[in-house]
């Protein structure tokens, strides 16, 4: 590191208001980077991003100059579910996730795979990075 750079230094910032109104959030507080949620990470059904909103997102990320932007998947998800219902709905929520992520070009992100607050299949950590790549693979180009 530089003498006098600290590093990357942010937060997880609120889109309440709008997608760009994060980013706002995260220059007034002088954050070099910043994490989102693309959707609410307790819900399983989210609406479309809209056009507009993806657009004043992207040029207030290229306005601003952070040194990464990257979201946060949602708490629902448990790609390691012994339940087929909630696997599925998973797997659908992880390719949703993907598809938000690349419309705001953002390409880094994080996410808790592996529910804490429900069963989880013995040896859940060894299967998991196929089922992750696998879906990864599965999913369509996204329109806006």
């Amino acid at each position: 590191m530089k003498k006098g750079n600290i590093g990357r230094l942010g937060a997880h910032f609120s889109v309440s208001g709008g997608l760009f109104r994060s980013v706002e959030e995260a220059v007034s507080v002088k954050a070099t980077t910043m994490q989102i949620f693309t959707a609410n990470q307790r819900q399983w059904r989210h609406k479309p991003l809209e056009k507009g909103a993806v657009m004043a997102f992207r040029e207030a990320c290229e306005k601003a100059a952070l040194d990464l932007v990257m979201s946060h998947g949602s708490y629902l998800m448990n790609l390691a579910s012994p339940e087929k219902e909630k696997l599925e709905k998973s797997q659908v929520a992880l390719r949703e996730e993907i598809l938000r992520c690349k419309a705001l070009g953002l390409f880094e992100g994080t996410s808790d795979f592996v529910c804490k607050t429900g069963p989880i299949l013995e040896g859940a950590y060894w299967v998991f990075l196929p089922v992750v790549h696998l879906k990864i693979l599965d999913h369509h180009e996204h329109q806006i």
